[in-house]
């Protein structure tokens, strides 16, 4: 019998991203709270990931370990929607 599930969701706000803007579909992205440098990620890309970039990575850091990284603030009714 199953007691409990877990979605792991770690990626999917910057999935929404890239479904909504095919663009980015490819690109390392992260969502951000807000466009600045002392903040953290709150997402990333299966594509950022690849450079090391995960949830909390501070902004400027990431920046510096994927030049090419998308940034986007998050927009948590557009994943409520999905």
């Amino acid at each position: 019998m199953l007691k409990w599930i877990l979605f792991d969701l770690n990626s999917f706000f910057a999935s929404c991203e890239q479904q909504e803007d095919p663009s980015l579909r490819g690109r390392p992205v992260a969502v951000v709270p807000t466009m600045a440098n002392t903040t953290s990620v709150i997402a990333a890309s299966y594509e950022a990931k690849k450079f090391g970039i995960k949830t909390n990575t501070m902004v400027a850091d990431a920046k510096k370990m994927c030049p090419g990284l998308v940034l986007k603030t998050g927009n948590h009714k557009l994943y409520t929607q999905y």
